[in-house]
Parts: structure tokens; C-alpha cells; sequence
């Protein structure tokens, strides 16, 4: 049997429209034959009759069969485009989304010049670490996570990126293991609440990370975090964090009530409140 190119590419759209519209399943089924292949876009067009051999059609067929079963599509390629820079993702780490984009663009609205000292908690894949340290060439950047595996996950990142000099990773429950103060303190932890889990989309629920996603006691947790937060920061020194709009009011009374001032909360780009900034006096 022979496999062409543009008969199984088609065949695998047609299975993916039975789960999401039909001009993004035909997106996605060209982009995952394109990465079995190795193929430019422009070398996908050209020969629409040519053969798979059958290694590759399996392969394809093996990742239409998962991104039907709700795969992030980012797990099935193994990358995701954050800030115009292409990161490596797995099952162990949080897909990077544009919110925390906006997140990164308050820090440099706010910081003309580079802070001395930085630490992102919670760095998952490290793509908040590795996009400031690109943005700022100056400054040392501390990038901690709980996870072992997240930590190797950043690590090739930073590798990859050429940022090994200027991103220190640490394996550590919030701030255990970080030593010295700093002058941003920048962090997207988990913020789903568990009776919110399911509600979550399948995608989500299913694949990502729960440990990244849920936070078991809201209370208990942020109360710890930001105590800690405000004593590894520099008097004057910013938290910036990324949360939920169920979880930003009592957050704020907790940022408050560990000693932050001048604390409010922003918006993302869909109307959302997404964002706590605070200072330390």
C-alpha cells in the first residue's frame, strides 16, 4: 500500500475535525506530518504525491491518534513558541500561554534597567528565566522549581538558548533552598483550586502537570509563599505573579498581611484579572 503525503495528511485532518473545527485540524495535521517528515512548509506544498515510508506513516497516524484523544498538541511536537523563542515541553512541565507573556511585559514596563538579582519560582520549563535574561544582559537569574524532572526540562532549554552563565537552577519547595535577596521575585505557581480541577479542559486536566496546576490549601500556601517572598527581597524589591481571578482578592489580603505595600492587581488582555504586583517597603 502506498502512503502519499497529501491523501494521509488529509486522512488525519478529517479524524481530528470530529474534535475541533476543521480549518484548525487541517493546520494541525499538516504540522504534525511536517514534523514527522522534517519538512519546511514550503517543502510540504511541493510534492503533495509523495510516498511515506512505513515508519513514518505510523508515526503520524500514532500522533493523530493521541491529539484526537486531546494531547496538547505542544507535547505531541515537544516545543512551544513563547516570546517569538521555541522551547522544549514535555508531560513535566506547564505549556507556556500568553498570559504569562503579559506577565513578563509588566516586569519590563516597570524595569528600564536590568535588576542585580532575579528569581523565578516555580520555573517549569524556564521560560520566564531564559526570556529576561535574553531581554536583560546584565544581572544574575536564579530559576527554582520542586520538580527534578521540570529542572531538567529548563536546563536543556537554557543549554539550547546559550544562557547557562546567566541562569543558576536550583531544585527547591519555594524559597528552601534559595540563599540572598533580590530585587524581582517573579512566579506563575499553581493556582487551580482542587473543586475547579474539573472543570478544566480536557487537554489540562488530562496531560499537563497537576502538581503545577492545583494548589491543595490556597490559604496555607500563599500565606508561606509570600512570607517568604518578602524576606528574600531587597527593600523596594517587586513580586509578580501570575494567578486566577478566584484566588487574586484573598491573595492580596495575605500580600498584605505579610508587609507588602503598594500591592494591586492587573489585568490580562482578555479582561480577566491575571496579575498581583506588589512591593516590599
Amino acid at each position: 500500500m502506498a502512503y502519499r503525503l497529501q491523501q494521509c495528511t488529509e486522512a488525519g485532518a478529517r479524524l481530528l475535525k470530529e474534535f475541533m473545527a476543521g480549518a484548525e485540524a487541517r493546520r494541525e495535521a499538516r504540522t504534525l506530518m511536517r514534523h514527522v517528515l522534517k519538512l519546511s512548509e514550503h517543502d510540504f506544498f511541493k510534492d503533495p504525491l509523495a510516498r511515506l515510508n512505513r515508519s513514518d506513516f505510523h508515526r503520524f497516524a500514532s500522533l493523530i491518534r493521541r491529539r484526537a484523544k486531546g494531547e496538547p498538541f505542544a507535547y505531541l511536537v515537544g516545543k512551544r513558541e513563547f516570546f517569538s523563542v521555541e522551547f522544549q515541553v514535555n508531560p513535566s512541565v506547564l505549556i507556556p500561554r500568553p498570559e504569562t507573556e503579559e506577565l513578563i511585559e509588566h516586569i519590563l514596563k516597570e524595569h528600564t534597567h536590568a535588576p542585580a538579582r532575579i528569581v523565578d519560582i516555580g520555573t517549569g520549563s524556564g521560560c520566564i528565566a531564559a526570556i529576561l535574561a535574553m531581554q536583560w544582559k546584565a544581572g544574575e537569574i536564579l530559576a527554582a522549581d520542586i520538580s527534578v524532572d521540570a529542572l531538567e526540562t529548563a536546563r536543556r532549554n537554557i543549554l539550547e538558548l546559550g544562557l547557562e552563565d546567566r541562569i543558576t537552577l536550583i531544585h527547591s519547595d519555594l524559597f528552601e533552598r534559595i540563599q540572598g535577596s533580590f530585587d524581582i521575585v517573579v512566579s506563575n505557581p499553581p493556582y487551580i483550586k482542587k473543586e475547579e480541577f474539573a472543570t478544566l479542559d480536557r487537554d489540562v486536566r488530562d496531560f499537563e502537570p497537576g502538581t503545577a496546576l492545583v494548589v491543595d490549601n490556597p490559604e496555607t500556601f500563599y500565606r508561606r509563599f509570600f512570607a517568604q517572598a518578602l524576606q528574600h527581597l531587597n527593600t523596594g524589591g517587586r513580586i509578580y505573579m501570575e494567578s486566577s481571578p478566584a484566588l487574586l482578592l484573598a491573595q492580596r489580603l495575605l500580600a498584605e498581611q505579610a508587609g507588602f505595600v503598594d500591592i494591586r492587581i492587573e489585568k490580562d488582555l482578555s479582561g480577566k484579572e491575571r496579575f498581583l504586583i506588589a512591593r516590599k517597603a
